[in-house]
């Protein structure tokens, strides 16, 4: 495989989001996210390649980004998420894989968090993964083991935290809900 690191560059204007690879023993800017800095980042791997979720914060909400990245470095596709996702984790988000599908953990600007999945090769049908995960949190974290999405939240005062199961979709695909 090849390494990489998502990293937000706040050292002069304009701030941007890349993901660097390491190439011949150097790291090289690969991918930019977006156009700034992320507000939230995450990354995920799996047998195939390496997904990277970024949240860009902006007076209109912002933007949020998940890359794909092959496991071999030769390539990665970059794909802007619907604003429905971009507000469901705009305060916060954590990204997990299986063999089939990238879910998607985030709390909004109020503080609800919610689950949310797409098949690896199409983050345009994330659609929302069982009901909201908690009321009221702040840092969110997820990973998915043995056909279960687990979803960690940090309550709003870092009081407490709370953990959520779902179980993660079967197959290759979302079921169609209808």
């Amino acid at each position: 495989g090849s390494w990489a690191v998502a990293a937000g560059s706040i050292g002069s204007e304009p701030w941007r989001t890349y993901v660097y690879r390491l190439v011949d023993g150097s790291w090289t800017k690969d991918t930019e996210l977006g156009t700034s800095a992320a507000s939230a980042l995450s990354v995920a791997a799996s047998k195939s390649a390496t997904y990277v979720y970024a949240h860009q914060s902006s007076g209109d909400g912002g933007q949020a980004y998940l890359a794909t990245l092959s496991a071999d470095g030769s390539g990665s596709v970059v794909r802007e998420l619907s604003s429905e996702v971009t507000r469901a984790a705009s305060l916060s988000g954590c990204i997990a894989v299986d063999d089939g599908h990238v879910y998607l953990v985030g709390a909004n600007g109020s503080g609800a968090v919610s689950a949310s999945a797409a098949p690896l090769d199409d983050s345009s049908l994330m659609t929302p993964l069982g009901s909201q995960v908690y009321r009221s949190g702040f840092g969110v974290s997820s990973v998915v083991v043995g056909g279960h999405v687990y979803c960690a939240v940090a309550d709003d005062d870092a009081s407490a935290v709370a953990v959520r199961v779902h179980d993660a979709l079967p197959g290759t695909g979302i079921p169609d809900p209808g």
